[in-house]
């Protein structure tokens, strides 16, 4: 453990040097060219970090006064006030022609590097709490409504109706390109033909609605159209996301809706798409209802265009229409991940039984399905299902479903007429919809997980509360990465999400491949030693468009970190070549931290730049590899920590108090992954009771399939430091451990 006594090393990374040495015990590095002087310690209590720097008052030529600051004179007597630097490791003040550290041998930041980079992107710091989400809701409707009344005045005095200029009713609101035929007709609803045209019934945005409204159009966005099936059992919610609840003569409408992550309040206008008869050509509700086609539409304009919604995942389009935390059960087994019938039985009780919004994804991702046996059974095969009910009859786990057409429904086991009814009481019986109309049907729990891939879960809580931070993913860490710490003052259950822009919508150059996501939230420690104590909570690590993560926290305070790897950079042309970028802002990612609490928190943003949080992310990963990695002897002294989490992480301890661990690493025979070392063979030499992040491999397409194969050899060598016979004399790391990568894979002290 690093004592405040201590100082690193800026050559090998050896962090237990006394203060009193004027050279390094591992290498024999000389920190300083002067006489020697008392290093400060990597872990400056809060009273330093907060204490201005001294100032004095002089007077000016002219009278008034001016502030300087105190001149710096180094113990040999040389002044040290000529636009210095302070050294990032150990704070030293050196000159400006010092290229490292006199004190440790640190690395020299480049002039303004970091300046440069926050005045581009602005990363706010700040402080703030949840807040209620009926008054987060309650203030944009404030908004909304202030905009829609202005809009209404204007179309009222100059007699013409609204008609949305930033989504014009053309072919660039329907496809992606103008390839397809161009015979759409955009109406009005006076000019739109229903079912119920000759009984002249009135258009209204909704009246009582029911999921048997809803009717989907030629998009093939039946995920979509099953969560707004489920949004229809619950009208408190579907009020939250129709903000214009009575019928707009003036053709103004605003929705709201969750996109990323990030609430928008969507102002669009009644022009539909229609075809040559002048009817619906997508989604539609029965009654002339209008909450179909607008939340539709608001959907195609957040997205670009209409052609943009086919194809999903209904968890998605929960998460859009609530903004609340979902999730996905797996209920088909994989390698790394076994399925317990019972947990997740248990898992949608619960969820019932808090009214949670569900979902069913049948026969889809990487299932081998056999569509005509699909087709024979009632089912279709990748196709979006509302799971409406789950309740055990007599013995017997039974899950009602729903098809949004509205029609075909299972033909199996427990469907209408099927013989399995035959031994239910019929008062029981009576109470649950068996009839087979408005496509709700029943099937055993045994049979969902012989035919469904997944079910998506909305977590949906009227009295929680929620804030969201916007953050980047720097491109490696010699930019700022920022943390969150949450102040918890009543016992209180947590769920964070992490979403990223989406693919969704996006073609050609406007494509941003997704990073691999990941959340770690860890109790903070207060010994001024190390950060953390354990790890709390934690996400999948994932390459996909959102992550989350739920946990029960007692008070006290915590840190929320939020990590990307796979758009790292580290200079080299390949790297931004296959980004096709031309520098390291253009590959920044950006993300969206959603915290919902039941309880109030506070939240407080802090970046990398302060001295304390500089290797957080080497100590997050070192946190949860000894948690949770699996574990590997490689030999007395030296222990292998692996997560293969989406790729890979490999960890290494030297728990040797007198001997310094080489490892190698060579992963070249791993396929479609990139490393954040830029190689995929590493040579390391980790100073004694030390831990080091070695490297961290991310596939490149995890669609496209990948996998991760390592030989590792390993050995205990005394004396001054570097890698002895495997590389040249003096070297520790290769690749070095540059300012790119150093505050993720330097080593850290236990």
């Amino acid at each position: 453990m690093t004592s405040t006594e201590d100082w690193i090393c800026g050559k090998c990374w050896y962090s237990l040097n006394p203060m009193d040495k004027p050279t390094c015990d591992m290498c024999g590095a000389i920190p300083s060219l002067h006489s020697p002087q008392k290093a400060r310690s990597i872990y400056p209590s809060m009273s330093e970090l907060e204490q201005p720097p001294q100032r004095k008052m002089t007077p000016s030529p002219s009278g008034n006064l001016k502030i300087i600051h105190h001149e710096q004179k180094h113990p040999s007597g040389q002044l040290m006030n000529k636009s210095p630097w302070n050294c990032s490791v150990c704070t030293y003040s050196n000159k400006e022609e010092d290229k490292s550290c006199q004190m440790c041998s640190g690395f020299k930041r480049e002039p303004n590097y970091k300046t440069k980079k926050m005045a581009k992107r602005k990363m706010t710091m700040k402080r703030q709490r949840t807040m209620l989400m009926c008054d987060v809701r309650r203030r944009e409707e404030e908004r909304a409504m202030k905009e829609w009344r202005n809009i209404i005045a204007f179309c009222q005095n100059n007699g013409v109706q609204y008609i949305d200029d930033s989504f014009k009713p053309g072919p660039k609101s329907l496809y992606f390109s103008q390839r397809h035929g161009s015979d759409v007709e955009w109406q009005r609803c006076e000019a739109i033909r229903t079912a119920n045209q000759s009984t002249k019934t009135p258009w209204v945005v909704y009246e009582k609605p029911v999921p048997d409204d809803i009717q989907q159009g030629a998009l093939g966005n039946c995920w979509f159209i099953s969560a707004l099936a489920v949004l229809a059992e619950r009208e408190d919610l579907l009020e939250k996301v129709i903000l214009t609840k009575k019928f707009c003569k003036e053709g103004a409408y605003h929705v709201r809706l969750c996109k990323d992550g990030n609430w928008k309040t969507v102002l669009i206008d009644d022009l539909f798409p229609c075809d040559q008869y002048k009817r619906f050509l997508y989604s539609r509700a029965k009654r002339n209802q209008l909450w179909v086609p607008l939340i539709e539409k608001a959907a195609a304009k957040l997205h670009g265009c209409y052609e943009a919604l086919t194809s999903g995942n209904t968890v998605e389009a929960m998460a859009m229409l609530t903004g609340e935390p979902c999730q996905t059960i797996n209920l088909q087994a994989t390698e790394k991940d076994h399925v317990n019938p019972e947990i997740i039985w248990s898992t949608l009780m619960s969820c019932r039984d808090s009214r949670f919004l569900m979902g069913a994804s049948c026969g889809s991702g990487r299932m081998k399905v056999d569509e005509k046996h699909y087709e024979k059974l009632g089912l279709v095969a990748n196709h979006a299902y509302s799971l409406l009910d789950i309740q055990i009859i007599q013995g017997n786990k039974l899950v009602k479903l729903r098809n949004p057409w509205g029609h075909l429904t299972w033909k199996g086991d427990w469907s209408e007429g099927s013989q399995k009814w035959h031994h239910i009481h019929h008062h029981v019986k009576a109470t649950l919809d068996t009839d087979g109309k408005e496509g709700i049907f029943w099937m055993s729990f045994s049979d969902i997980l012989k035919f469904f891939n997944s079910v998506s879960i909305c977590q949906v809580h009227s009295d929680w509360m929620e804030t969201r931070l916007l953050g980047t993913f720097p491109v490696n860490t010699a930019e700022t990465w920022k943390v969150v710490n949450i102040s918890v003052v009543y016992p209180c259950d947590i769920t964070l999400g992490l979403f990223q822009k989406s693919m969704r919508g996006k073609r050609g150059k406007s494509l941003e491949p997704l990073v691999d996501l990941l959340i770690v939230i860890l109790e903070n420690r207060h010994d001024g030693q190390h950060l953390f104590t354990r790890v709390v909570g934690n996400s999948r690590r994932e390459v996909r468009s959102f992550v989350d993560c739920s946990v029960f926290l007692k008070p006290g305070e915590y840190t929320i970190v939020c990590m990307g790897f796979k758009h790292w950079w580290l200079g080299s042309r390949g790297s931004a070549a296959r980004a096709g970028a031309t520098g390291t802002d253009s590959m920044n990612r950006d993300y969206t931290l959603a915290i919902w609490s039941s309880k109030l928190v506070i939240t407080d943003e802090i970046d990398t730049s302060t001295t304390t949080h500089r290797h957080v992310l080497s100590d997050t990963l070192i946190q949860v590899a000894l948690e949770q990695g699996e574990q590997s002897k490689l030999m007395k002294g030296i222990t292998l920590y692996s997560l293969y989490w989406t790729g890979a992480i490999f960890i290494v301890e030297n728990s040797s108090h007198d001997e310094q661990a080489h490892i190698e690493i060579d992963c070249s025979n791993s396929t479609n992954v990139l490393s954040t070392r830029r190689t995929l063979k590493t040579l390391d030499c980790i100073p004694p009771r030390h831990r080091q992040v070695i490297i961290v491999l991310t596939p490149v397409d995890p669609m496209a399939g990948w996998s991760t194969n390592r030989s590792i050899q390993s050995r205990l060598k005394s004396g001054s430091a570097g890698l002895g016979n495997w590389a040249s004399k003096g070297v520790c790391h290769k690749p070095d451990i540059t300012v790119e990568v150093e505050g993720l894979h330097a080593p850290r002290p236990f």
